[in-house]
């Protein structure tokens, strides 16, 4: 089906357009496959997380909700025997160190008692609460008699004044080691969860529904703060839906579908509920991206086999077309030829059409765009990902590389750079760059990392980007740990909504304190992190005064704003943002604790 001069007939062209037809489809096909399986694989493994997490909160939940003591003393008998092996071995215990394990383990307090049943130290959430538990425990038989047979220990329910406590007491060095636990009270350990609490305040991965049922009855649920509702639960239990614990399930509910997880655990039934919307958002990109490379693929081998003819450009202009028709996905695509360091326009906002047509060489047209279009803090990435010695050498491993931008007016976009043409020694002299609107997706990322009640970063933030906070080009670089005094007396004493308000003031006096430099984090119930950039001891001193004062203007006849502080300065020396954060945390509670000993309160 080739003419005399070797270029393909009219039938031959059909044939090849047709099998070209045929081949995108196959490809079209099998990329939303592989996007779906990512999908689906991506949310299974998220929705795997949380209910391994709310297994073992519903366990916690469960003991609470019945009053199941005795299982509750088992647990803290081999709470005690662990607690013990984590002691020094040596004559001296920190109190400091007794304070991080009661934290660590959950408990209310522990105290350690020589032979004479004398204190020797201790370490409580309320210190009022350790010295009547000591005169209450030395006064016991059973107690009493670990001095004279250390192989003993001792559990039990005790009340006091009409407040119930769980103990356990084992011998230690001679004397005696006690932990104990309020059954009564809430905890005050503000990284204590409950079911009810950790659904209403937190936000998993994902954004997913979630319901806690046990046997007909729904415990608890956070369909009013997502994109569920509790008809969702309705449509599950009239279902005989088939259920797979190493997939997720397919649900249709009111005309939409749903992908969830459902776990039994103790009696517990637990259901992760993904919308369909946000478990295949990102299929659309994994699919553009995938075809725009197999494109790119088909206009290098028509290049390095091709014939240059009217007949051969004709077809690289259909392909093209159907790069723009695929590119619908994209703002902006542009062809940069890294051999001969030129650039081809394929689809450009009018912004960039104008600057282009100004400055049509690729480095000073990026030069350009950085400077008048990109957001200030997106320039280095930007910058970063067009070095052309790092990005040959970036794409040797990867099929494509990609960065978020920030532009002038606030618009985020993914940026990127897949290979199109390698020359005959398999380098790469060409790559197409494209960009794609990820506003939205940013800014549900950004709301996952935002505490609701102050408006600052929360612990996902942290988590996520904690190590990016100390770049070397920062240093000196300050972590402040602060924790807010009194919460604890303003919640019982006036409500919860005073409690919100003393945590609101605080982190606003932090907020406008901690300035351009740096980063205001809540972490916890009532504890605050500072990351401060460019920042020594001094300066770090400065800061802290200049919050303190800060605090005071925000007191009044109500509530009293004030907060123990502790900071750790890191200089270019290898130290890592952990060691950082856990050397302020201590410098604070010794701190926090010099409170407790001045005032008797919290």
């Amino acid at each position: 089906m080739r003419n005399s001069d070797g270029t393909l007939t009219g039938k031959g062209m059909t044939v090849v357009g047709c099998a070209f037809s045929l081949l995108t489809i196959v490809v079209i096909a099998m990329l939303f496959i592989m996007g779906s399986r990512s999908c689906l694989s991506h949310y299974l493994g998220m929705a795997k997380e949380t209910t391994t997490f709310l297994e073992h909160t519903c366990l916690k939940y469960e003991k609470s909700s019945r009053g199941d003591q005795m299982l509750e003393l088992q647990s803290l008998a081999d709470t005690g025997r662990l607690f013990e092996s984590f002691l020094p071995e040596d004559a001296t215990i920190d109190d400091d160190l007794m304070h991080r394990l009661i934290r660590s383990e959950h408990l209310s307090g522990a105290m350690v008692l020589d032979s004479q049943l004398n204190l020797v130290a201790q370490s409580s959430l309320n210190e009022q609460d350790s010295y009547n538990l000591w005169k209450n425990v030395i006064t016991h038989p059973s107690v009493r008699s670990i001095i004279a047979h250390p192989e003993k220990s001792y559990y039990d329910l005790l009340d006091r004044d009409g407040t119930k406590y769980l103990f356990s007491a084992i011998s230690f060095r001679g004397g005696i080691l006690v932990i104990y636990e309020s059954i009564d009270k809430p905890m005050t350990d503000p990284y204590q969860m409950t079911t009810s609490n950790l659904l209403e305040d937190d936000t998993f991965h994902g954004n997913p529904t979630v319901f806690i049922t046990t046997g007909s009855k729904l415990v608890s649920t956070n369909a009013k703060t997502t994109v569920g509702d509790t008809t969702l639960l309705k449509t599950i239990k009239k279902s005989s839906i088939p259920w797979n614990g190493d997939s997720l399930t397919e649900i249709k509910h009111h005309g939409g579908t749903w992908y969830g997880l459902r776990t039994s655990y103790h009696g517990w039934r637990i259901y992760v509920l993904y919308p369909e919307s946000g478990v295949f958002v990102q299929r659309t990109s994994f699919i553009a991206v995938g075809f725009a490379a197999f494109l790119g693929i088909c206009v290098s081998v028509l290049i390095v086999r091709g014939h240059a003819n009217k007949k051969t450009l004709a077809a690289l202009q259909k392909q093209m077309r159907i790069v723009n028709a695929v590119g619908e996905t994209y703002r902006t695509m542009y062809l940069v030829h890294l051999d001969t360091m030129t650039m081809e326009g394929i689809k450009m906002s009018p912004r960039l059409t104008e600057r282009f047509a100004e400055h049509p060489a690729p480095l000073d047209f990026l030069s350009v765009v950085s400077h008048d279009l990109v957001a200030p803090e997106s320039r280095e990435a930007l910058e970063e990902l067009f070095d052309i010695t790092r990005l040959k050498e970036e794409l040797r491993d990867h099929a494509f590389l990609a960065v978020d931008i920030k532009d002038i007016d606030g618009t985020w976009f993914s940026t990127q750079i897949i290979p199109q043409k390698r020359n005959e020694n398999g380098e790469i002299v060409a790559v197409l760059v494209a960009l794609r609107d990820v506003t939205n997706i940013k800014r549900a990322e950004e709301l996952s990392y935002r505490d609701k009640l102050t408006g600052l970063h929360n612990r996902n933030y942290l988590e996520a980007r904690g190590e990016e906070l100390m770049r070397s080009d920062d240093y000196p670089v300050t972590v402040i740990m602060a924790d807010c005094n009194y919460l604890k007396r303003t919640n019982d004493n006036l409500g919860h909504q005073w409690g919100d308000e003393l945590l609101k003031r605080m982190a606003g006096v932090l907020r406008e304190n901690v300035g351009a430099d740096g980063l205001a984090l809540r972490i916890g119930g009532d504890e605050f992190l500072l990351v401060c950039a460019h920042t020594d001891e001094a300066a770090a001193k400065e800061l802290v005064t200049r919050c303190r004062s800060g605090m005071r203007r925000e007191s009044d006849d109500t509530l009293t704003v004030s907060a123990s502080f502790g900071s750790c300065t890191v200089q270019a020396d290898g130290t890592t943002f952990d060691e950082a954060y856990r050397a302020a945390d201590e410098a604070m509670y010794r701190e926090k604790q010099a409170v407790h000993a001045a005032q008797g309160d919290r």
